[in-house]
């Protein structure tokens, strides 16, 4: 039987892989077959100023100074052509009040806050990160995957951060 999981791939995924580091998880998660695969808006944020900044070889701060921008995003970037495989979910009212509740709760900046919510509203049932220590997921029953989880070694999911906050757990619901 195939299985499709709904998995949402953050933007140091692709960065890490652009630079050749860690591109073995990327590909596997790829090669896997099971995966249907989203980003948000957030993670296409992160992921071009991240481009820009690798390509240019400056901040795209400095870049959109210097009016040099186009210089960049007119070249032919082959780095781009992945995102037609991907899947954009988008915002919803719902982030406006469990943004907050979400960095409160879990100590998170927005951004991956914003990102736990797209997970939480959407449904995804895995998370693809490099952050050993995002527990927030499995406290919304998200799976984080990780480059080791993914290849069979121990998991570095923080238990006890888990225990400590599955009171709040509760708290932090769409409902």
């Amino acid at each position: 039987m195939y299985v499709t999981n709904k998995l949402l791939i953050d933007s140091l995924i692709f960065i890490e892989a652009l630079e050749g580091n860690k591109v073995s998880f990327y590909g596997d998660l790829i090669l896997e077959g099971q995966n249907e695969f989203f980003i948000n808006e957030i993670i296409l944020s992160e992921y071009l100023y991240l481009l820009i900044d690798y390509n240019g070889g400056t901040s795209p701060r400095t870049l959109k100074e210097r009016r040099a921008m186009q210089t960049i995003l007119n070249k032919p970037l082959s780095e781009l052509d992945f995102l037609n495989d991907l899947i954009i979910l988008p915002s919803s009212n719902i982030v406006r009040w469990l943004v907050p509740k979400f960095m409160s709760a879990y100590n998170l900046v927005p951004n991956d806050a914003i990102i736990l919510t797209t997970c939480k509203i959407h449904s995804t049932q895995k998370l693809a990160w490099h952050d050993v220590d995002f527990n927030p997921c499995a406290l919304q029953g998200i799976e984080l995957l990780r480059e080791d989880q993914f290849f069979g070694q121990a998991s570095n999911v923080n238990h006890a951060f888990v225990a400590q906050n599955n009171a709040s757990a509760t708290d932090v619901s769409l409902s």
